[in-house]
C-alpha cells in the first residue's frame, strides 16, 4: 500500500466523525506533494476549492516529508474540506473557521 492509498483509507475512517459533527465533505482527492508555498514554506497541508478543479473536486496535498503516520493522519483531518468556502482558491487564499473545539 502506497502513502496515498494509505492516506485514503485514513480518510474513508475518518468521515462518521465529519458526519456526526455535522460537516458533510463535498468529493475531494488526496495527494501526496508540495503545497502552494513550496518545498522552502512552511505549510505542511492544504485544501484547494473544487473550484480550482477542473471537475469541481476538492484537492488535499499533504507534505512528502512528513512521516510520522500519526501526523500525518491529524493533518489530514485539519486540512479536510469543511463545505464550499474552506480552502485555498485558485487567485488567493480563503480562510475556513476554526472546529477544534467541536472535535
Amino acid at each position: 500500500m502506497n502513502r496515498e492509498d494509505w492516506l485514503i483509507k485514513v480518510a474513508e475512517g475518518m468521515a462518521p466523525w465529519f458526519n456526526e459533527l455535522g460537516y458533510a465533505l463535498p468529493r475531494y482527492r488526496i495527494a501526496i506533494g508540495f503545497p502552494s508555498t513550496g518545498r522552502r514554506g512552511k505549510r505542511i497541508g492544504e485544501c484547494w476549492v473544487g473550484g480550482a478543479s477542473a471537475d469541481g473536486t476538492f484537492e488535499i496535498l499533504i507534505r512528502p516529508d512528513l512521516a510520522v503516520p500519526l501526523d500525518v493522519a491529524a493533518i489530514l483531518a485539519r486540512v479536510r474540506p469543511r463545505g464550499r468556502r474552506a480552502g485555498v482558491r485558485a487567485q488567493g487564499r480563503v480562510p475556513h473557521r476554526r472546529f477544534g473545539d467541536r472535535l
